[in-house]
């Protein structure tokens, strides 16, 4: 506790990997050179006079990595967050958050992008070196909350950039993909809405979001990422000693078809919406045994997570029906 009643929160981590590069074949190895991330996060939080029942949280997070193995990819950089929570009733909460995050290229990508640079000049015959600058996330969100006994739901909007976004990147056609830059900003903004409310011997909730990214380079909206989201869920505990618990999943994406040709002959577009259900039951036989049913993916829906990279030629094929039964027995 510091003057004037704040308390204050102060973390540090340093985080240390090693590693030089040693070609061995076709493979690279590490011995010796180091990459060094320092990480130091400081938090206030105080409840404002100016305003009865406005609370402010106050933090900043600071990171320093020293990358010998590719020192373009070295970083230093402060992400300050603010945070203020107004108590406009006994029911009704405003609350305003800005804040950043960031990640740069570790141990493995500097690796990596040592080994292209490499394949790079043997293909090519000319030396380049592959970086990255830091990626970095801005995001600012407004939520009204109400609450009572029996409820909870709440409204957000938010607004994020995505400033120096890091991809893996084909430079040349047929190459292998190194960690880049792939655009100066990503900008998503949407909104989202939870609601949370008990009933007799169980709770039921909904949370759903819709959301548009787009590309500052060119304008336009980024495809295969999600567009709009709904989860709603049941939780129900039975007289004989039965939970049960039902959830549902939809989720719609942005279309292929907005980007090339080339990429819609690799991939076509088949990601689309779907709906899957997941279905839980546990069983108390007795204070120490628990017989557990889960199925997920309760009606074998076909489909596939997309490639986030227009340059990979495969998307991701979800899990079918999976059924999973334990018995858990206490001793």
């Amino acid at each position: 506790m510091i003057e004037g009643g704040i308390p204050a929160k102060t973390a540090i981590s340093i985080l240390i990997s090693g590693g030089s590069i040693v070609k061995g074949g076709d493979y690279y190895f590490n011995s010796s050179k180091s990459c060094v991330v320092k990480s130091a996060y400081f938090q206030l939080q105080n409840e404002f006079p100016i305003l009865q029942g406005l609370k402010s949280t106050l933090g900043a997070r600071y990171d320093k990595a020293n990358n010998l193995i590719e020192p373009g990819n070295s970083f230093s950089k402060i992400s300050p967050r603010l945070g203020l929570v107004q108590r406009v009733t006994d029911c009704l909460n405003i609350k305003l958050l800005h804040g950043t995050a960031m990640r740069g290229l570790g141990l493995k990508e500097s690796i990596d992008n040592t080994m292209y640079a490499d394949e790079y000049k043997r293909k090519t015959g000319s030396s380049t070196t592959f970086t990255a600058k830091p990626e970095t996330i801005e995001t600012s969100e407004a939520s009204a909350i109400y609450y009572t006994k029996r409820f909870q739901t709440s409204i957000t909007y938010f607004n994020s950039i995505m400033k120096n976004p890091i991809r893996a990147y084909n430079v040349i056609t047929g190459f292998v993909v190194p960690y880049l830059n792939v655009a100066k900003e990503h900008k998503t903004s949407g909104v989202e809405f939870d609601f949370d409310m008990g009933i007799p011997n169980g709770k039921f909730f909904i949370n759903a979001a819709i959301q548009e990214s787009k590309d500052s380079d060119t304008g336009k909206e980024i495809p295969n990422i999600p567009k709009t989201k709904l989860n709603a869920g049941l939780l129900y505990h039975l007289p004989s000693d039965l939970d049960v618990s039902l959830l549902i999943k939809n989720a719609a994406y942005t279309e292929r078809s907005a980007t090339s040709t080339t990429v819609l002959a690799k991939l076509g577009d088949r990601v689309a919406g779907h709906t899957v259900v997941d279905v839980n039951c546990i069983k108390k036989v007795s204070d120490d045994v628990r017989l557990e049913l889960k199925i997920n993916n309760l009606f074998d829906k076909k489909w596939y997570y997309p490639q986030l990279s227009d340059i990979l030629d495969f998307d991701h094929p979800q899990p079918a029906r999976t059924v999973l039964v334990s018995v858990n027995v206490r001793l």
